[in-house]
């Protein structure tokens, strides 16, 4: 139910953009969503820069950025997606304000990316620029404004990897501050530079005609050097089947330990455990293959197969997680309703805008491929943005009529339908939240109360018949609690969770099954263990 929840949000709002973007405001869609994500992302910098003025300070934690995103790769591919729209902007607006903007954000999003430290970021950002340069009909004019936008970023990245108090887990804030500073300053005048760089590139190239020849010239050029350097990389770091191998036994090694010095993960080619999440979900497949074991079903395969006692939520993988809980037939209608704003793209590949939204939506595709950004709204629906401009494009100009009565009509109902829906999961959310936060605090009194309202709006949700019974076994309420936890396994008979819960208020004989049934869906469970040998024996 989660899962669905969680869908028919994301289709609750690409419906109602496609009910009220016309193809004259997608520029303004786009610029809009380059806005939002480069004052997030500027506020995640700051933390870093600033930590004694913006933020939280905690040296226990890994050093990597997160917030307010809340997980670091989450963060790198929401600003690299941003990074990618000001790249389209930039190359492709006609507004000498939207391309000073675009220059401008280069300088904020690209040491954002950096101190997150995310492998997969800068990933998704060479695929999106991949793709654009594939698909864009003006290649030379593309690649000569992304050599223009990476000249004062650049600098700034350079001065950020230098930083060895940016850069380093064990430091104080004190020192980390002293350095940010320095680095506030360089990004300030940079962000003025950079603006003007691009505004003036695209002045100078609204004012020089380049001949068809020249034209080719400049392009042989261009191919011909990156042929050098690629030959150039082969002879210092051997042939491409050696990298190739090398690279291969890397992504399935253990994760280099780079000490303090946390940007040498960047270095590292590892798949820090991914393959070994991904294979228990092509067991999932193989057991399951045409419908697979269920939406939101991972993690209890996890549990059952894991090979060591690690808590693993998804598969780091939009679609071999799909695969594994939804099967051949729910991957086909994912990969068939991702391809859709492709498809359009390549259709409408001549508009100047398409280039931004393709490239960001590419990226989000590519990243979702190794980690769990599904899960994530707010970098979700960035790419969802795209998707819908590229569609909105594809369109035609014809478009910009008002849509037929019916679709005026059922769409907004069917928008709502979806909305109310979703409203219902974070009514039901909310005073979960409240609940566990209450018990934490030793109120156990409230944590029952809120996790009733929790269950009011969500009948379905075995989560919150847990927290219930929970705090209704803090305060002493055993029956309660039993008839709470007996309710949520009826619900969700394959969490581990809720069987060891019930073990805790439920009589001898009841408590020994209980921890059996727990045991035989997360057999490496230590804990587990240590409760049965606490019961009276038999």
């Amino acid at each position: 139910v989660n899962e669905t929840i969680r869908d028919v949000s994301y289709a609750a709002v690409v419906l109602a953009l496609l009910l009220v973007v016309r193809r004259r405001s997608v520029e303004a869609l786009l610029v809009g969503t380059l806005l939002g994500v480069t004052v997030i992302s500027g506020y995640a910098l700051l933390t870093r820069l600033r930590p004694d003025l913006v933020g939280g300070w905690d040296p226990t934690e890994e050093y990597r950025l997160s917030g307010p995103i809340g997980y670091w790769n989450g963060l790198g591919i929401y600003t690299a997606m941003g990074v990618l729209l000001a790249f389209g902007l930039a190359a492709r607006s006609r507004h000498k304000v939207t391309q000073a903007l675009a220059g401008a954000a280069q300088v904020v999003l690209l040491p954002t990316i950096l101190f997150t430290f995310s492998r997969g970021a800068w990933l998704g950002l060479m695929v999106g620029l991949a793709v654009a340069l594939l698909l864009d009909t003006r290649r030379l004019q593309l690649v000569a404004t992304g050599a223009v936008l990476a000249v004062a970023p650049a600098l700034v990245l350079a001065s950020a990897w230098r930083s060895d108090h940016l850069t380093q887990s064990t430091i104080t804030l004190p020192q980390a501050a002293d350095e940010g500073r320095t680095l506030i300053a360089w990004i300030a005048a940079l962000v003025v530079v950079s603006g003007a760089l691009v505004v003036v590139f695209r002045l100078l190239g609204e004012r020089i005609a380049l001949s068809p020849r020249v034209h080719r010239g400049l392009g042989a050029g261009l191919l011909a050097g990156a042929a050098v350097a690629m030959l150039l990389a082969f002879v210092v770091y051997g042939a491409p089947w050696t990298l190739a191998q090398r690279a291969a036994d890397s992504f399935n090694s253990g994760p280099r330990d780079s000490g303090t010095d946390v940007a040498g993960r960047l270095l590292d080619l590892s798949s820090n455990g991914r393959v070994t999440q991904w294979r228990v979900s092509i067991d999932q497949f193989r057991a399951h293959p045409v419908v697979g074991d269920g939406a939101g079903s991972y993690v209890a395969a996890w549990d059952l197969r894991r090979p060591a006692e690690v808590a693993i939520q998804d598969a780091h993988s939009l679609y071999i997680e799909v695969l594994g809980e939804l099967g051949i037939i729910g991957l086909a209608v994912l990969v068939t309703a991702l391809a859709i704003p492709l498809v359009a793209a390549v259709r409408a590949r001549r508009d100047p805008f398409v280039v931004a939204a393709v490239a960001t939506y590419s990226a989000f595709l590519a990243h979702a491929g190794v980690d769990w950004d599904w899960e994530l709204a707010g970098v979700t629906l960035v790419a969802f943005l795209a998707a819908v401009s590229l569609i909105v494009i594809a369109r035609g100009d014809a478009d910009d009529a008002p849509p037929r009565r019916s679709l005026r009509i059922g769409l907004p109902l069917v928008t709502g339908a979806l909305a109310l829906l979703a409203v219902a999961a974070v009514l039901s959310t909310v005073p979960l939240s409240r609940s566990t936060a209450a018990y934490d605090g030793g109120n156990f009194a409230e944590a029952a109360k809120q996790a009733q309202r929790a269950v009011d709006w969500a009948p379905w949700s075995s989560d919150a018949l847990d927290s219930l019974g929970r705090a209704q076994m803090a305060q002493g309420r055993v029956a309660l609690a039993r008839t709470s936890f007996e309710s949520a396994v009826r619900k969700s008979p394959n969490n581990w969770v809720l069987w060891r819960d019930l073990s805790a208020v439920a009589p001898t004989a009841r408590a020994r099954e209980a921890l059996r049934r727990a045991q035989a869906l997360n057999p490496l469970e230590s804990e587990l263990k240590q409760l049965q040998d606490a019961l009276p024996p038999k």
